[in-house]
């Protein structure tokens, strides 16, 4: 069934809501970490419904909602800055979504949007379980790495569970354990790039010049250049943090590189665990096992 205008309109405005509105309250809260896994989980399944396509159809709303949830945490951030910056991005997107339809040739045809994306709900559920019975399971090794950091590091090694997230995109970014490495690739290319930002002693405004850079980077290069969009990834944060603090730290980009690392290493780990506990849980319809190299 071809995608229409008026669904590419409905599912970009969903999923922007959805997470503008996670974001929002972390910042009022500013304990938001260990309901990453519900993010994640509604987005896949917001792929589902709209897409049908890979394990996650948004990597672009998915990573900004990520780091803005990384950032909120900081105190000094404001609600009416952060609405501002977020509406928009996501109008930004929206309006790429649109134009791409339009180029595409697509129309906004005779069925509701609505009608049809309560068919293909129907039909995910029925069609697509073995995705679904994954994805619980990738939600509960989020689960598991949320509460283990909260344990063992008091929230401060939220980044953990970002490039943990990352690990389980989809097929499009390659196998489980490739785009694990090509995470922690992409990690050492931000550090590298964040380390001459920081020699130039770059102030505010070549922060805030990086962070949008890194944003329209990440948003053209994925998934086919993952490595380069992790980078991005990667600068958005830390650009984002010291927009906040006033510098950019050897510190700071030395913990976001230790923490990718670990995170991507252990989603990894017990992606691989999984496969040996669940039987053909990463046998998929495609050419080859999802989990292996």
């Amino acid at each position: 069934m071809e995608k229409t205008i008026s669904e590419r309109l409905l599912s970009s405005v969903l999923v922007c809501g959805y997470l503008f509105a996670v974001c929002i309250l972390g910042v009022f809260t500013k304990n938001m970490i260990v309901l990453i896994p519900f993010v994640y989980a509604a987005v896949i399944f917001s792929s589902y419904v709209f897409w049908l396509k890979t394990e996650m159809k948004f990597p672009f709303y998915v990573h900004i909602g990520m780091t803005y949830l990384v950032l909120c945490h900081l105190e000094s951030l404001s609600v009416k800055n952060w609405i501002l910056v977020w509406t928009a991005i996501a109008s930004l997107a929206i309006l790429a979504q649109m134009v791409l339809g339009i180029k595409n040739h697509e129309s906004f045809g005779k069925d509701s949007a609505l009608k049809v994306i309560y068919e293909r709900y129907r039909l995910t559920v029925s069609n697509n379980k073995k995705r679904l019975y994954r994805t619980t399971v990738h939600t509960l090794i989020l689960f598991f790495i949320a509460w283990s950091e909260l344990l063992f590091y008091d929230y401060r090694g939220y980044w953990i569970m970002i490039s943990a997230c990352a690990v389980f995109i989809g097929e499009d970014y390659g196998r489980i354990q490739i785009r694990g490495l090509r995470r922690i690739a992409g990690a050492f290319l931000g550090f590298a790039v964040g380390w001459i930002i920081m020699i130039c002693n770059a102030g505010t405004i070549s922060c805030i010049a990086c962070f949008v850079c890194a944003v329209i980077v990440t948003a053209i290069v994925m998934p086919d250049k993952y490595i380069l969009g992790s980078a991005g990834i990667s600068l958005q944060a830390v650009c984002g943090y010291a927009m906040s603090e006033g510098s950019l730290t050897l510190d700071l980009l030395s913990e976001r590189l230790v923490w990718t690392i670990v995170g991507a290493s252990l989603a990894i780990l017990l992606c691989m665990l999984s496969d040996k506990i669940f039987n053909s849980l990463y046998e998929d319809k495609t050419r080859y096992k999802l989990i292996e190299r």
